[in-house]
């Protein structure tokens, strides 16, 4: 039997495949002439493919990956000095998942942990600079951290100590100390919830007496005798350690 071919379709199918699945790269230069970036999006206008960005000396700065508008891969970003400062990796349905990692300037491990679908999970280590580790938390599969909390000085003593619940609330008994591995305060919580604060000092070793506002703009707070919410402090002292 004699082949035959359709070459009208197979032009057809040649001009469509070009078209549905075309990608348009746009680049960008600094006044230097060194590359700035070089983007892909594909034939719906989305990000696609790999995405570079570049510091004005020429050395990478971050590397982003696509599909079809959803982040994917390998993600990763550099200091000017081409030193990595970060690196993780997306699934296919855009989550963050695997280990999440990050370094200081000077190469050391800032922090590192694990996702899962876009939730933290497992054990996290968070480090200063110098190496000395700041913080330890346990993570559920739920994203919620768990279980005994405890942050750092850069010398070892404790900063924070307390409980996290297996849905991610406060419970128990928090301590905050000074540098000097005095206690600050003992902040007893339920639910996540202040019911009392205990033995709590300021920087000068002077007792302060906190009371719950029970009306007005700051309903609910604990306030000391100048005013000042006992939230701020605990805040700083705990919150800016376990949100990446």
């Amino acid at each position: 039997m004699k082949r035959t071919f359709n070459f009208a379709g197979i032009i057809l199918l040649a001009f469509l495949s070009g078209h549905l699945f075309a990608q348009k790269t746009e680049t960008s230069k600094y006044d230097n002439g060194k590359l700035e970036y070089k983007i892909q999006y594909d034939a719906n206008g989305d990000e696609h493919g790999r995405w570079e960005y570049y510091y004005d000396n020429g050395k990478l700065e971050m590397v982003e990956t696509y599909n079809h508008g959803w982040p994917s891969g390998v993600w990763e970003t550099y200091y000017e000095n081409g030193q990595l400062e970060s690196k993780g990796t997306y699934n296919s349905e855009g989550y963050e998942n695997g280990i999440w990692e990050a370094y200081f300037e000077n190469g050391k491990l800032q922090y590192k942990g694990e996702y899962k679908n876009g939730k933290p999970s497992g054990d996290w280590k968070i480090y200063y600079e110098d190496g000395s580790l700041e913080a330890s938390l346990n993570f559920t599969d739920t994203g919620k951290p768990s279980g005994e909390f405890i942050a750092n000085f850069k010398d070892g003593k404790p900063k924070v100590k307390g409980t996290f619940d297996d849905n991610g609330r406060k419970i128990g008994t928090w301590f905050l100390y000074s540098s000097d591995g005095k206690i600050k305060a003992e902040i007893v919580y339920e639910n996540n919830e202040i019911t009392a604060i205990n033995s709590a000092v300021n920087d000068d070793g002077e007792k302060l007496t906190f009371t719950k506002q029970t009306e007005g703009p700051q309903q609910g707070d604990w306030l000391d005798q100048e005013g000042d919410s006992v939230e701020e402090a605990d805040y700083h002292a705990i919150m800016h350690v376990i949100t990446f």
